[in-house]
């Protein structure tokens, strides 16, 4: 079973498992413009972690 819920962005952290080790800061600001005037398409899919000391 899933749930949509809200998550402050500073909770989050980027996963070891990511295959994207670098990062084009162009590109990364291209897709915030377009977040902000398209919405997400797609809900973005986390996974809670164990022991993340805060």
């Amino acid at each position: 079973m899933s749930e949509t819920i809200a998550i402050e962005v500073g909770k989050l952290d980027a996963s070891p498992k990511n295959v994207r080790k670098t990062y084009n800061a162009d590109i990364i600001a291209q897709l915030a413009a377009n977040i902000a005037a398209n919405d997400l398409l797609q809900n973005l899919i986390v996974y809670p972690r164990i022991n993340r000391g805060r």
